[in-house]
């Protein structure tokens, strides 16, 4: 340790490259050797020569603590100034700034509140492979079901049986009629209240009515809000709502979460003291201010949150990491003293703007490419990491992470990048059951283990009933890593797959039209095929408009008409 702190050694026989300069340098090493005695003490070991990032959150205290705050503001039962608390937490703009950490910091404060007896759910909208009408919704709170009856036999009894409580409160609060048209969007919750075998006639199927669609409207908006509140009211804790990439909500969507604020709003008493509030629910929202324009259907409800009653919109954005917060990670991840990795920092820092996903993927870049090594040195006869500062500086990364991670993706094999590819069709996750129907796609004999090779690599990552992409970039970048007409090819080989069953499912049939309107009029030169396809549309817009989602209906029946001939009103006007 002396060799690395004696700078008065005349004849130099002590001196090295890793000599501090400052007596604050000396008070760094010890800080970090106390705190981190394994990672930073000589007589540590590492057996791992790849820099391993940690998974904690880096330099995003202040913003932890500010959300920690406002939930405890939610929390509270009684107070005269109880308000509804939204929190809205944007990156900086532009599709490359994705990576900022933002789901990352709500995981974190999750985890926090979740110590502290908080519950939560979780519901992330996606860019592609866009779904039925308030089926993202619907499906965050099916898999919150599914988690709960998964989880039974670990309830308690009595007062403590959480799952039976809120079995009786979903009970009180829905009649015959309206069960029928949860279940048809959260198959679980049918599973759920039918347990205790106090259910009747729980199996019949409802059917949207196209003529009183307004009505309708708000009877579903109402039944979600009386079903967020039987939730709430079951767990004798507060819920964390965790609504991720917001920007990629569809407009029914947006409607149906405007009125659930608007409403848990105006649920609040301002006459009474104290106040009381029907729904004990913090509201996180993550959001990508590119994605926002004044004419955008989320500018308007931006617009209209804001303009509730008793509701606080708080806004955080999240700005990039600097050079010294760099370093932390940098020092953490080499378990590197930070003076010897400083101007590693420096460099990382310029060619990542700071951006935390970035920095990750650039490290194992710079190994993988032996730009950062971990060997053992003659020089001062131990293990070290080494790089060259000429040559990283010199890298030219024009398209930033999402070139790293289309390199990394293209050192795959054969069948992981068809895998990767093929679920990246259908957006940032996919479920199970969709999979085994197109288990045979894309020439792989056995996706679901090119699957969990891929989840072992970290590109995706599996739960009980879907798999998912670990990061969007990550999505992005498969999406790119294969040409335009392979592609197409891979689209095509999906959709011949699905199409038997679209006509059956609705899931399925959203499915199919996605790929249909991806791929494009112009790629499919079959009459008979176009006319199929036309039709699909035309069945899609019904069913959103059935769901009152007109944007959607109305994208559909255009691009349907698409597919139709010249002079179609004449030849197929009905």
């Amino acid at each position: 340790m002396l060799s690395n702190r004696d700078d008065t050694d005349i004849g130099g026989l002590f001196q090295c490259d890793k000599s501090v300069s400052c007596f604050a340098d000396v008070i760094m090493d010890l800080e970090q050797m106390v705190d981190q005695p394994k990672d930073f003490l000589y007589d540590t070991i590492r057996l791992n020569a790849k820099p391993t990032v940690r998974n904690k959150l880096y330099c995003r205290q202040a913003e932890l603590e500010q959300g920690i705050e406002l939930a405890g503001r939610c929390a509270m039962d009684t107070s005269s100034s109880v308000k509804q608390e939204v929190l809205m937490i944007t990156g900086l703009s532009g599709e490359q700034r994705a990576g900022s950490g933002k789901s990352s910091l709500v995981n974190e404060l999750i985890v926090q509140l979740k110590s502290n007896g908080w519950e939560s759910f979780y519901c992330k909208f996606d860019q592609i492979g866009r779904r039925q009408p308030l089926s993202t919704i619907a499906s965050a709170f099916d898999s919150l079901f599914s988690s709960l009856l998964s989880t039974e036999n670990t309830w308690g009894s009595g007062g403590s049986d959480t799952l039976g409580v809120m079995r009786t409160n979903l009970l009180k609060s829905f009649d015959e009629e309206s069960f029928p048209i949860l279940f048809h969007l959260m198959p679980n919750l049918r599973r759920l209240v039918s347990t205790d075998g106090n259910s009747t006639d729980m199996h019949t199927e409802y059917v949207f009515d196209e003529f009183a669609m307004i009505p309708s409207k708000i009877r579903l908006h109402n039944l979600f809000y009386e079903l967020l509140k039987a939730i709430s009211s079951s767990w004798n804790a507060p819920m964390l709502l965790f609504l991720d990439d917001l920007h990629w909500a569809d407009s029914a969507s947006l409607e149906l979460i405007a009125f659930l604020i608007d409403e848990m709003g105006a649920s609040i008493a301002d006459d009474s003291t104290p106040a009381v509030r029907s729904t004990n629910v913090f509201i996180v929202c993550t959001v990508r201010t590119n994605e926002v324009d004044n004419s955008s259907d989320l500018a308007d409800f931006l617009q209209q949150i804001r303009s509730c009653d008793n509701v606080t919109v708080t806004d955080m954005a999240l700005q990039d990491l600097s050079t010294d917060d760099v370093n932390v990670m940098i020092s953490e991840a080499l378990c590197y003293s930070q003076r010897l990795t400083r101007s590693l920092a420096g460099i990382v820092h310029q060619k990542t703007e700071g951006n935390p996903f970035f920095i990750k993927e650039f490290l194992n870049d710079l190994t993988v490419e032996n730009l950062l090594v971990y060997r053992f040195s003659e020089k001062t006869w131990e293990w070290d990491w080494e790089w060259d500062e000429e040559l990283i500086e010199s890298r030219t990364i024009s398209d930033g992470v999402a070139e790293i991670l289309t390199r990394k993706l293209l050192r795959l094999s054969k069948d992981q990048l068809s895998g990767i590819v093929m679920l990246s069709c259908f957006g940032s996750e996919v479920s199970l059951e969709v999979l085994a129907l197109v288990k045979s796609s894309s020439g792989n004999s056995d996706i679901m283990n090119t699957l969990d090779c891929l989840a072992q690599a970290r590109f995706v990552e599996r739960s009980d009933e879907k798999y998912c992409f670990v990061h969007d970039m990550i999505l992005h970048a498969a999406q790119g890593a294969v040409d335009e007409n392979e592609r197409m090819i891979i689209m095509k080989e999906l959709l011949q797959a699905l199409l038997p069953h679209g006509y059956s499912d609705d899931t399925i049939l959203f499915i199919v039209v996605d790929l249909i309107s991806r791929v494009g009029a112009d790629r499919v030169h079959d009459s008979e095929s176009r006319l199929l396809y036309a039709q699909l549309h035309l069945t899609a817009a019904k069913k959103a408009t059935n769901a009152t989602d007109f944007a959607s209906a109305s994208t559909c029946v255009k691009r349907g008409i698409s597919f139709l001939p010249v002079g179609h009103w004449e030849s197929r006007y009905k």
